[in-house]
């Protein structure tokens, strides 16, 4: 999570950006600084997954901090992002420009210090192989099954996410020798 502080006009704004892949982890990034900052005035947010947008003003006139701080996420080029900007009223009425351009201009720059990382999707994947081939095999596995879980039986089964882009190549890897493979339903998405 990164975050960035600034005072304009005596009004404290603190801006937090998190990675986000699900609408249950936006309600958690929401809540989470809200714990943090119980007494603040505004807790504005906004959120970009894929193509699903949304903001909200948090109290704050209609289109003067939501928008403003999703404008500061779709400029940044990122996705699978949210913001959340705080802030503590400081006693100067900023007016509607004052908000929009505070709101994003904390928005933007608490995106700017943001560590950032590619986005992957992964798929679950279970494995069946002879202990020769796993012998021989075992450096590539590890370079492509992250989070394994191996069993040693009458063969070894070896499960873990694989990352979809390179689906490919452990499907090229599997029929070269003769390996069970078969994909999970379950996926994720991951900063890594």
């Amino acid at each position: 999570m990164a975050s960035y502080r600034e005072v304009i006009k005596r009004s404290e704004f603190i801006g937090y950006a998190k990675a986000v892949f699900t609408e249950q982890e936006v309600h958690e990034f929401l809540q989470q600084v809200k714990l943090e900052h119980p007494k603040a005035t505004h807790w504005v947010w906004a959120y970009k997954i894929e193509e699903i947008m949304f903001s909200s003003d948090a109290g704050e006139p209609s289109g003067s901090a939501g928008l403003p701080v999703l404008n500061a996420i779709r400029s940044s080029g990122l996705d699978y992002v949210m913001v959340v900007v705080v802030r503590y009223f400081g006693g100067v009425l900023l007016g509607i420009k004052g908000l929009i351009d505070a709101y994003n201009s904390v928005a933007r720059k608490t995106l700017e210090v943001a560590n950032k990382g590619k986005v992957v999707r992964q798929r679950y994947v279970t494995m069946e192989l002879s202990y020769e081939v796993y012998g021989k095999l075992y450096e590539d596995l590890a370079r492509l099954v992250s989070e394994p879980d191996i069993r040693f039986q009458e063969q070894v089964i070896m499960c873990g996410w694989v990352d979809m882009a390179r689906k490919e190549e452990l499907e090229h890897l599997v029929a070269q020798r003769g390996m069970s493979l078969q994909w999970g339903q379950d996926e994720r998405t991951m900063v890594a």
